[in-house]
């Protein structure tokens, strides 16, 4: 999915004109993708796939957005929302959107198994 595409995936949840979301649409994509770093890495990793090494940005709307497609799709539209109609004034709103983005980021979550390490050590009992 481009930036273009979650753009207007989440001006269609709204209701809003996409002229007035253009100038910081780029911006809040890629605090999405700060925020959701770790959520990212840890889909990649219970598929067996590695991680990504460093939080990625995107430059252009035009650009694919370098996460998970089942994140993006499902939480990133619902966090776009809240931040773009923050200023509106609307905190009901901004909470709701919130909401949902939080509960979409934890539905995607997944433990990873691993193995156990004994941390204390009793070698003298």
């Amino acid at each position: 999915m481009t930036g273009n595409e979650l753009l207007n995936k989440t001006l269609a949840i709204i209701n809003e004109d996409r002229a007035d979301y253009l100038n910081i649409a780029l911006e809040c994509i890629n605090t999405l993708l700060s925020d959701t770093f770790n959520i990212n890495n840890i889909i990649l990793e219970a598929a067996g796939d590695a991680p990504l090494a460093a939080i990625p940005t995107i430059s252009a709307l035009t650009d694919t957005i370098p996460y998970d497609d089942s994140l993006v799709r499902s939480a990133f539209p619902f966090g776009l929302a809240s931040y773009l109609i923050y200023d509106d004034g609307d905190m009901g709103k901004v909470q709701y959107f919130h909401n949902m983005y939080v509960n979409a980021c934890q539905d995607l979550s997944k433990a990873l198994s691993g193995e156990v390490e004994d941390v204390y050590r009793y070698e003298n009992i």
